[in-house]
């Protein structure tokens, strides 16, 4: 696209110049409209729109300036919720199971053996039970926890679960659920 662009631009320059040398750069300015609107000085009308819109905008943050107010919204104006919590939680597990993804799974198709070889010689290393169980539970708990919190989204699509009540009660749910499910997972398989 940008090469196009550049492109368009270089063959337009060649042309007004060829034009202006011709004498008939006039002309030009009626074929080809990106000539005509620069060619144009500013109206009077739009300068005032600009002046209009500049002292608008100070006007905006002198007010927010004098009533104390953020910037933008930040983590110190909003009290802690479970369900901005739990928001976070499925962004990062839906970002680090892309990243396990990137940095696992596709370096893994180049390598030379095939999975199981490569699980016997974690075994082998004899770290024992607790260290093997608790890395697999940690590799299925973003999966366990996004999968949950889908199916509760999927209840919210369908317009059930907005009470207070309900969204802390299925947040924890989630919660318990997604580590249950990942801890079976990393020690009973």
């Amino acid at each position: 696209v940008i090469l196009l662009l550049n492109r368009e631009m270089l063959m337009q320059t060649a042309m007004q110049r060829a034009l202006a040398r011709s004498g008939t750069l006039p002309a030009a300015r009626r074929m080809l409209p990106c000539v005509r609107l620069c060619a144009r000085p500013a109206s009077s009308e739009s300068q005032a729109v600009q002046e209009k819109a500049k002292a608008e905008k100070v006007n905006f943050w002198r007010k927010n300036d004098q009533l104390g107010r953020p910037v933008s919204p930040h983590l110190t104006v909003y009290a802690w919720q479970i369900t901005n919590s739990l928001s976070v939680l499925h962004r990062a597990t839906g970002i680090a199971m892309y990243m396990g993804v990137a940095i696992i799974a596709v370096p893994y198709m180049a390598l030379p053996y095939m999975f199981p070889a490569y699980i016997a010689t974690l075994k082998s290393f004899g770290l024992g039970m607790f260290i093997l169980g608790s890395a697999k539970s940690l590799i299925t708990f973003p999966f366990a926890y996004h999968a949950a919190n889908g199916v509760r989204h999927l209840f919210w699509d369908a317009g059930y679960g907005f009470e207070m009540g309900v969204l802390t009660k299925t947040g924890v749910a989630v919660i318990l659920g997604s580590l249950g499910v990942s801890l079976l997972t990393g020690f009973l398989m």
